[in-house]
């Protein structure tokens, strides 16, 4: 108080006031500020980033991509139409339930049916010209039939015969007749011939005999007639040789001329017999030949045969049927499938071009499905029988995933069934959630892309400076991306301690570290 009044003394009680007033809000003042610079401070420090540090090694676990898809029925059938007209008529409504099948629709096609039943005459003629050719293919088959019988009734009565005559008539003028020797008796011939003849002969006659047990219609029948044409020309060559022995002969003291006589009148019949014998032969073979042809002629004329005339014939008339039909089929649309309509886009009267959108047919019944694609990349990560994500309410397993890109979307297609779930429903866009596993590479470092953060100079990922808790950028090189991790194929190592969220992130700046 002493200082207060000296003051008042000096400068006046009214400029002492105003000095006394001015040092309480200066002193006010400082004791404001500095009690609070202690919360200040704990303010600055809990505004400070917190990021989240992890060795490389461990941040590259399951990663997920995502994929936009459409859902529908795993039977469903969306139905165009293949010509352009009027539509004449629509026959079901939407919610209708339609079984395979099913006309849908009609577009007007007076010409179409014109066509077909033109078509089906046609095709109808070619039929009854074929069974017209088909009964001269059964009477040429029962004369073919008749001639086969006839050879081998010949072939076996020719045996009979031609042996008899041998044994009963040739035969003695030879002393042994069925040796190796046969031994001639008659002079005046060529022994050597006869004697190979006779034995031939011998082998000839039972080979013969043999097949008369045998021979059937089945049987070479060609064969068997050559085969007894020779036997009968051995028998004829024998039969001149004797022939004109006996008409050379002079010796009466081996014969006498009416023997002689009497025996050329035999050996002259047995020669007549014989080459009639030849002419049967021949009749049954250019009547067995002539069979065959006519036989062969009427397959042709018929049906069934390598070669028809009538099977072609009816080949063209179906093969037209067939068009008229599939041209008539084009004004019509069918369902394919059994299946409710979800969509149904035509109107009787309007018109319609080529290739309109005219319904959809679904079995709602038997589940969904998504279609969906992804890049070449992701699709290696994925295999069948994945499970996915779908929308966050459902679950699905990939079903099918394509071998090559598609060259429309450049993308590889996928199909994933779905799991039953109520809220999802046919034809919606849905998003997929696709989760690949780590990598089994150990030498691979594969990082969240979230800790890679993209410069002017480049790529980096922050570290921390454990002295100031400041963050370091770190240069990288990237590889491939899988998902939402990326590759790193230099800058960092494995037990490289990064901060696994660097977006946002300045270098330099002090931050609080969370280890992992």
């Amino acid at each position: 108080m002493q200082i207060v009044d000296k003051l008042d003394k000096w400068y006046g009680k009214k400029v002492v006031r105003g000095v006394a007033v001015l040092v309480a809000v200066l002193a006010a003042y400082l004791l404001f500020f500095t009690g609070n610079s202690t919360v200040e401070d704990t303010e600055v420090a809990a505004k400070l980033p917190t990021v989240t540090v992890e060795s490389a090694a461990n941040t590259s676990g399951d990663s997920t991509f995502t994929a936009v898809g459409t859902l529908q029925a795993v039977s469903e059938a969306k139905l165009q139409t293949e010509t352009g007209g009027r539509i004449v008529g629509v026959y079901t409504e939407l919610g209708a339930t339609v079984r395979a099948g099913t006309i849908i629709a009609k577009l007007e096609g007076a010409s179409e049916s014109a066509q077909l039943l033109q078509a089906q005459g046609a095709y109808e003629a070619a039929l009854a010209g074929a069974a017209q050719g088909n009964s001269g293919v059964r009477d040429a088959q029962t004369n073919l039939e008749s001639a086969k019988n006839q050879v081998v009734t010949t072939y076996k009565s020719l045996n009979s015969s031609v042996s008899g005559v041998l044994r009963s008539t040739i035969d003695q003028y030879f002393s042994n007749p069925n040796t190796t020797i046969p031994g001639v008796k008659i002079g005046g011939t060529d022994v050597s011939l006869m004697n190979n003849t006779r034995v031939r002969l011998q082998k000839s006659l039972a080979t013969w005999q043999q097949g008369t047990l045998t021979i059937t219609t089945q049987s070479d029948l060609p064969g068997a007639l050559n085969e007894a044409e020779t036997v009968i020309k051995d028998v004829l060559v024998i039969t001149d040789q004797i022939l004109g022995a006996l008409n050379r002969n002079n010796d009466s003291n081996v014969i006498s001329e009416e023997e002689k006589r009497a025996q050329i009148a035999v050996f002259s019949g047995v020669r007549s017999g014989l080459v009639a014998n030849l002419s049967q032969i021949d009749n049954a073979r250019t009547g067995l030949t002539s069979a065959e042809e006519a036989f062969n002629r009427a397959q042709i004329a018929g049906t069934g045969s390598q070669v028809s005339s009538a099977d072609a014939q009816i080949k063209i008339a179906l093969g037209s049927l067939r068009s008229a039909q599939a041209n008539y089929e084009k004004t019509l649309v069918r369902s394919p499938i059994t299946g409710v309509v979800n969509a149904l886009y035509l109107k009787a009267g309007e018109y319609a071009g080529p290739s309109t959108p005219a319904a959809i047919i679904a079995n709602n019944n038997q589940g969904l499905e998504v279609s969906t694609s992804v890049s070449q990349e992701e699709s290696v990560l994925i295999k069948v029988g994945d499970e996915v994500k779908i929308d966050k309410v459902a679950t699905g397993t990939i079903a099918a995933i394509g071998g090559s890109i598609d060259p429309t979307t450049g993308k590889v297609a996928v199909k994933i069934s779905v799991d039953e779930n109520e809220s999802l429903q046919n034809g919606s866009a849905v998003s997929v959630v696709f989760t690949t596993e780590k990598s089994s590479d150990t030498s691979e470092i594969s990082i969240p892309l979230s800790a890679v953060k993209m410069t002017g100079s480049g790529p980096i990922v922050f570290t921390v400076d454990a002295d100031k808790n400041t963050l370091i950028a770190n240069p990288i090189v990237l590889g491939n991306i899988r998902g939402n991790v990326v590759v790193v194929t230099s800058g960092i190592n494995r037990d490289t301690p990064i901060v696994t969220d660097g977006r946002g992130l300045k270098e330099g700046t002090e931050v609080t570290i969370e280890t992992k």
